[in-house]
């Protein structure tokens, strides 16, 4: 069960870009090129699209939120759109 604590318990750290946006943000494109992944996302309260790129990718996983979510505790949200999992949470 250790594995499963690990996974309720994520460390994880609102990334500084995720106040770029104004609104909840919907992935409309997922892109990958073997040399960058790029997601482009609309926001309900933006007219531009946000582009947020990632180099030297090995591999990447897609996944609902809602995935993820159901094994999070209650307390694990933060604020922001954007996070950087640094322990858990989806591995």
């Amino acid at each position: 069960m250790k594995n499963l604590d690990v996974i309720k318990n994520p460390k994880f750290l609102e990334f500084s870009g995720s106040q770029i946006g104004k609104g909840t943000p919907e992935i409309t494109v997922i892109h990958y090129d073997c040399w960058t992944l790029r997601i482009t996302l609309n926001f309900n309260r933006q007219d531009q699209p946000v582009y947020v790129n990632f180099d030297g990718i090995c591999g990447f996983r897609v996944l609902d939120e809602g995935d993820l979510l159901e094994f999070w505790k209650s307390n694990q949200h933060l604020s922001g759109w954007l996070w950087q999992v640094e322990q858990g949470g989806c591995s």
